[in-house]
């Protein structure tokens, strides 16, 4: 099962608390999430997103972190599953990209974040 938040069906202000609770309970390994903490100091919107979501790069605020939190979730059910498909650079990389997303959505007002690495 993937779990997906889902946006279109929701006025903003549910989508933005969606999204917000579903970051203060991401739990993620420790080098996993050190690596990605460390990714996003470096992350540039415009030069890291086409590449892992050509599909959501158009996509601002809360659409985007949620669209990168459902890529994020599939790449660690992956993980979890020991699927031969993943790829632990494509995680770090969308880790570093919701974290980089979610502080830019929380500076301009609109997400509380409060995530932990297990």
């Amino acid at each position: 099962m993937r779990p997906e938040i889902m946006i279109e069906a929701q006025p903003l202000t549910l989508a933005l608390e969606a999204a917000e609770a579903a970051l203060a309970t991401l739990s993620r390994p420790r080098l996993l999430a050190a690596a990605a903490r460390v990714g996003a100091t470096l992350y540039r919107r415009q030069r890291d997103l086409p590449g892992l979501l050509p599909q959501g790069s158009g996509a601002s605020g809360v659409r985007l972190v949620a669209a990168i939190m459902s890529a994020e979730a599939a790449a660690n059910a992956a993980r979890l599953a020991g699927d031969p498909t993943y790829a632990p650079a494509r995680h770090v990389k969308l880790l570093t990209a919701l974290l980089a997303e979610a502080a830019a959505l929380k500076q301009s007002g609109g997400l509380e974040t409060k995530s932990r690495a297990a």
